[in-house]
């Protein structure tokens, strides 16, 4: 089978008018813009947390001392840098918006144009609308965090993969591969993800002759920079651990990660604590399960500094060993994962609402696209896009779907739920805000699925 099989839609080559000139979804972007912008207008003061001056100095001036390409800074540097280019807390919230805003829009475009039928392009446009104007995403625009740059970044890398899957140019393989590597700084959890896609697409790209022209080139192009990229993001986060030494706490990010799953998941559990120690654990003397009188987490941490060899195995070997003991024992790791993943994809709303900001939906529809435990649960949203999933996949189609783009859906989906799953793994503090964007893109991609199987199910597509 050749390419010529899934011939390109017809409005594959335009992003921002279709051919018929369909007046309704330039109304409907300029709404989307409007709204959006319309937050600056109303209530745009940053909203500053205990923090945020990991990302930027204390006064809120834009400085350079907090970027490291190679992770000599407390935070890997894609937040620092964004922050470093203005000089103020202000004028990073303006920018934070205008990178939000643009980025849903170039989704909603890459996603039209994967689109044939005209009402299923306009119903694309609308939830992909619905959901970047959501208060779980417009909320964190105003706070000097890592989250807003995470969202955007989730959204051109969807962006980016759509459009490659239609029209693979050096411009949509640029912006599948920027987005994937600012997302996978803002969570490092993604490395080893995307390192097994870098593999994966380079093998296709290699092995399949259905793979020429400019897909195959810019495939070639992809799975080289994502594999540097990896590398590049691995390198990094070992250092921060380095430079996180001179922290408040005494340790960095990934240190004070790796304390709380010894003090809260594998301690607490005398089977994995001897699994662990059978498996090269060195003496976890001082940190303790938590209890009334456990000295508090700071005890934990102190302990845990004047513990070289302790340190050492966690960098080089507790990862992959969290991981082989979850491929182990199912039944230990990934069935708690199951048990608290309700409350992941549908926290409190204080977990995942920062800032308070009016909303820009009604409070019913803005409750299921941001579902949380205040309002209506994770049922609602999760079993309403998995039942319209099923359903439009089980009807019958006249036209076959196009498997690039659904290979990136399902791709985006199971990225998604892995990432959630090693991020709860590896780095369970405030797990809720941390899987914020993969909660957003397993949404995103659940509906991407639904509108691909019912724009192939009718008989009329735009001319």
């Amino acid at each position: 089978m050749t390419s010529s099989s899934f011939p390109d839609p017809p409005r594959a080559s335009r992003w921002r008018r279709s051919p018929s000139g369909d007046r309704w979804c330039d109304v409907a972007v300029a709404i989307f813009v409007f709204v959006r912008l319309l937050l600056l207008s109303v209530d745009h003061d940053a909203v500053i947390y205990y923090d945020s001056a990991e990302w930027r100095p204390v006064d809120g001036s834009a400085s350079w001392s907090f970027v490291s390409l190679l992770g000599h800074a407390w935070r890997p540097p894609a937040v620092p840098a964004f922050y470093a280019l203005f000089p103020s807390d202000g004028a990073r919230v303006v920018a934070q918006v205008i990178l939000s805003t643009t980025a849903w829009c170039l989704l909603a475009f890459a996603l039209r144009g994967t689109l044939r039928r005209r009402t299923i392009q306009r119903s694309g446009l609308a939830v992909v609308f619905v959901f970047g104007a959501s208060t779980g995403v417009t909320n964190w625009d105003l706070a000097i965090l890592g989250e807003s740059l995470a969202l955007s970044s989730a959204a051109l890398t969807l962006a980016g993969w759509l459009r490659w899957a239609v029209k693979p140019t050096g411009a949509s393989a640029a912006l599948a591969l920027g987005g994937t590597v600012v997302l996978m700084s803002c969570r490092p959890q993604l490395t080893p993800i995307v390192a097994v896609l870098a593999a994966s697409l380079l093998g296709a790209s290699a092995m399949r002759r259905s793979v020429v022209g400019p897909r195959r080139t810019t495939a070639l192009i992809l799975a080289g920079g994502l594999g540097l990229a990896s590398a590049w993001v691995g390198v990094v986060v070992r250092n921060t651990e380095v430079a996180g030494s001179s922290r408040p706490e005494g340790i960095g990010t990934f240190g004070q990660n790796i304390v709380m799953v010894l003090r809260n998941r594998v301690l607490y559990d005398q089977e994995a604590a001897a699994w662990f120690t059978d498996h090269g654990m060195p003496s976890t003397e001082g940190i303790v399960v938590p209890s009334h009188d456990d000295g508090g987490v700071q005890r934990s941490f102190d302990a845990y500094r004047a513990n070289p060899a302790l340190q050492e195995w966690s960098q080089d070997r507790a990862s992959l060993l969290l991981l082989r003991y979850s491929l182990e024992r199912p039944d230990r790791f990934p069935a708690q994962f199951v048990r608290e993943l309700p409350s992941i994809l549908a926290p409190t709303r204080a977990e995942i609402t920062y800032a308070a900001v009016p909303e820009l939906l009604t409070t019913p529809v803005d409750s299921v696209v941001t579902p949380s435990a205040d309002a209506f649960g994770v049922v609602p949203t999760y079993g309403l896009l998995f039942l319209a999933a099923a359903v439009a996949v089980t009807r019958p189609i006249r036209r076959p779907v196009d498997r690039r783009v659904l290979a990136v859906a399902g791709c985006a989906l199971v990225v998604s739920a892995t990432a959630l799953y090693l991020g709860w793994l590896v780095a369970p503090m405030e797990t809720a805000r941390h899987a914020v964007p993969f909660g957003v893109t397993t949404r995103l991609s659940l509906a991407v699925v639904s509108l691909l199987y019912l724009d192939r199910s009718g008989s009329r597509a735009v001319a």
